[in-house]
């Protein structure tokens, strides 16, 4: 599973977008996966205090993880090809290691 960034020009484009995180100056890992074709973005977060997502790791008083209610759908040219380093080894760790209960297929 690879964690990516979303390219300079995908993000101009979706800014406007509610589910879009808006602090331009910060990179926002993202896992695609791709269902029946269609590729999304699930972007990770470092406070995630709603039910509607992966819970990873606890840290510094709040829950880090993946966010299902900010997904968005792009296409592979939206991705940038180097991959994503997520501050936490832990947090990687765990995300690979449940690959969301084998219910999703990562790209």
């Amino acid at each position: 599973m690879k964690i990516r960034l979303l390219t300079e020009a995908a993000y101009n484009r979706i800014i406007t977008l509610k589910e879009t995180m808006s602090k331009k100056d910060r990179g926002y890992g993202v896992i695609p996966i791709k269902i029946q074709n269609i590729t999304f973005a699930i972007p990770f977060r470092s406070n995630m205090a709603h039910k509607h997502g992966f819970k990873t790791i606890f840290h510094n008083g709040v829950w880090n993880g993946v966010d299902y209610s900010k997904a968005i759908i792009i296409t592979e040219d939206d991705l940038q090809p180097k991959a994503f380093k997520l501050r936490s080894e832990a947090e990687y760790q765990k995300v690979t290691a449940t690959k969301f209960n084998g219910n999703l297929r990562s790209t």
